[in-house]
């Protein structure tokens, strides 16, 4: 037999036929995707057609963008507690419907207040409660063994969007307009991915189907019947805050240098052909980054790869501070880029100090921080242009990721396990 957690033992059998649960996976991909993909991918393509239409600075229309964060993040623990009381697949329908219909309604709009009101009032509530979030509490509710990978694999939504959706999104704009952009983003989210979450998802695996773990009260340690968990239960625990801790800093110097990321490539002096390039290689590099920390964390448990995150991250961030070329460049933004499986690790921390049960109310809690990951990058742009250098704020990224890298190592894991290789 095999043992996961404590005292808990999993059947050493492989799975005989194909798992819904990659299924699952598979949807939370798309619905991610199509959800971020026009309005956070793709939203600089609009900017002059709105600024033209609209008669309005483009600064003004970036607002809706920067704002949209806020209500984003006071909403999270409000859908972590959504999902441990509801349906997650109705919760999921209704916010990629939310998404659709405020999709549709910005081309509607006539002007520039109202596609700033749907970006701040309509789209927040649609997004939270159809992307991380609900995908990550699904994720953790059908996997035990090669929860890592799933959790890794849910989390590429947007770095799938980010392939697909520009190309689609500049070919529409060129062909139709803004407007029947939008409408048909719309449209096919309504229809399409809403279908395919009333085909696919499941709140559960049934009793059948106990491949990679699934149905086992992998660590639940208190009975079916036991207190639902509390917001002080969450920041009681010693594990919540060393994850928040060893995550934190790699995601805010990744947030910062992606939004400063052409003006900093420019300042060491790459091209614009260099910067596209750089920025693909970034892209790709995230990517190997979250798959890379599912697969550790699954094989090593979640202190190692969380500490690595900060290791990376810090290497990147000293490379970038003495590099003038193309090649050492690319080297350091592909270290950095590394740093976003923080998301993966936040994740999969969670998931093992709290369990399928509670997953959904902390990971909420801990999402809420995604505000704070913010506030550093318009303050990097604002300290370059006074300064005249980057350097002082890469120098602080690259210390606050050493001290997540060292804060990790204080990450209690559960007793050591062996896994089913399957």
């Amino acid at each position: 037999m095999d043992v996961i957690g404590k005292g808990v033992t999993l059947s050493p059998r492989s799975p005989a036929r194909w798992y819904h649960g990659w299924n699952i996976v598979a949807v939370c991909i798309i619905m991610q995707g199509a959800g971020l993909g026009v309005m956070a991918n793709c939203f600089s393509f609009f900017l002059e057609d709105w600024s033209a239409t609209f008669r309005v600075p483009v600064s003004t229309m970036v607002l809706a963008i920067t704002l949209f964060s806020f209500p984003c993040a006071f909403l999270a623990p409000v859908a972590g507690w959504v999902v441990a009381r509801f349906s997650v697949r109705r919760v999921m329908l209704l916010g990629m419907a939310t998404v659709a219909a405020g999709y549709i309604a910005i081309g509607f709009t006539q002007h520039a207040w109202q596609v700033i009101a749907v970006f701040v009032v309509v789209l927040p509530v649609g997004i939270t409660f159809s992307s991380s979030i609900t995908a990550q509490s699904l994720v953790s509710r059908w996997f035990v063994r090669r929860r890592g990978l799933a959790f890794s694999l849910s989390a590429t939504g947007l770095v799938v969007a980010g392939v697909l959706y520009p190309p689609l999104v500049v070919a529409l704009n060129q062909a139709l307009g803004w407007r029947w952009t939008w409408w048909l983003s719309g449209a096919f989210n309504l229809v399409v991915v809403c279908a395919l979450i009333l085909l696919v998802i499941r709140d559960r695996p049934r009793p059948d189907e106990t491949a990679y773990g699934a149905g086992e009260q992998e660590h639940e340690q208190a009975p079916a019947d036991a207190p639902e968990l509390t917001l002080r239960d969450i920041l009681s625990r010693r594990n919540f805050w060393i994850a928040l801790a060893g995550y934190m800093p790699p995601l805010m110097a990744n947030n910062a240098m992606s939004v400063n990321f052409a003006p900093f490539a420019a300042n060491r002096g790459a091209s614009i052909a260099e910067t596209a390039a750089l920025l693909a290689t970034f892209s790709i590099a995230a990517a190997v980054g979250k798959l890379g920390c599912g697969m550790l964390a699954d094989r090593y448990g979640d202190r190692i790869p969380l500490m690595l995150l900060g290791v990376s991250s810090a290497l990147g961030l000293g490379i970038l501070l003495a590099a003038d070329s193309f090649v050492p460049l690319a080297i350091g933004f592909v270290l950095l880029a590394f740093g976003q499986g923080a998301w993966v690790m936040l994740a999969s921390c969670i998931a093992s100090e709290f369990g399928a049960r509670g997953f959904s109310r902390a990971y909420g809690v801990a999402s809420f921080s995604s505000l704070i990951g913010t506030i550093p990058a318009p303050l990097v742009a604002w300290s370059a242009e006074v300064h005249h250098t980057y350097v002082p704020a890469v120098l602080t990224f690259a210390a606050g990721s050493c001290a997540a890298a060292g804060a990790s190592l204080l990450f209690r894991d559960a007793p050591r396990f062996r896994r089913v290789r399957t």
